[in-house]
């Protein structure tokens, strides 16, 4: 029996949204036997804060100021990513112990700009079905914040399942 979700992708960053979301994955993933593909993107405007901060500020001698150097040494850049992913993968492995689920998981970090990291593993691993939280923000925090959600609903290859955290009780 071909199943109709071999492949369910759960972006997830940690929130209490993002719990729901792995919750209905799982159910589904049950059901169809799928796999499940968790994933939590690190934005790349953090990597590249923590790169800052590690490197710390330099003076500029006709500013004064103190800046963010410009040039930052490739074996720091990777120290602070490689040790960024491996909080990320204990915090993903944290969360999914949260939430037990039946099937096996998959757990993926990657860096980047979040909208673009699921619709590239979504494509790249054939992924059926999306499944994740979504805030539920409108009016000015939506104009301002935007939505991943809503990004991920219009351009993702393959159906998105969007959901509201779970009630208390």
């Amino acid at each position: 029996m071909n199943a109709m979700f071999q492949t369910i992708l759960v972006p997830v960053d940690f929130s209490p949204y993002a719990k729901a979301a792995l919750y209905y994955a799982a159910r589904i993933a049950e059901r169809f036997g799928s796999s499940v593909l968790v994933l939590h993107v690190i934005a790349k405007e953090i990597e590249t804060g923590m790169v800052c901060r590690h490197v710390g500020p330099r003076r500029t001698p006709l500013l004064g100021s103190e800046v963010a150097p410009m040039v930052v040494p490739a074996e720091v850049r990777d120290t602070v990513s490689i040790n960024l992913r491996e909080q990320a993968q204990t915090a993903l492995q944290r969360f999914v112990a949260s939430r037990p689920v039946a099937r096996p998981l998959d757990l993926r970090v990657e860096v980047g700009h979040p909208v673009e990291q699921i619709l590239d593993l979504s494509t790249r691993d054939h992924v059926d079905l999306i499944v994740m939280g979504t805030h539920g923000r409108t009016g000015l925090a939506h104009a301002v914040l935007g939505s991943v959600a809503e990004r991920v609903v219009r351009l993702a290859p393959c159906p998105v399942l969007t959901v509201k955290k779970e009630e208390e009780g």
